[in-house]
């Protein structure tokens, strides 16, 4: 199982920008809301199907889970 895992910054070397989300907030004003671009980093994980613990925060406490057992 593949899982994406979305960064605001590099995670290490090696993981070049995926993709520039022009959702950083410059201005809220009314009439003349502005945004900037953000970049996103995206690291890719190969998981052990035994983590897939199906939809909403089951999987990613499972993946949290075994951070700490490994730990």
């Amino acid at each position: 199982m593949s899982v994406d895992i979305a960064h605001d910054q590099p995670p290490s070397t090696g993981h070049p920008a995926r993709h520039r989300l022009p959702d950083n907030p410059v201005t809220f004003d009314e009439y003349r809301r502005a945004w900037d671009p953000r970049t996103e980093y995206v690291t890719t994980l190969t998981l052990p199907a035994e983590l897939c613990a199906g939809l909403g925060a089951d999987w990613i406490n499972a993946l949290a889970n075994r951070q700490e057992t490994a730990a």
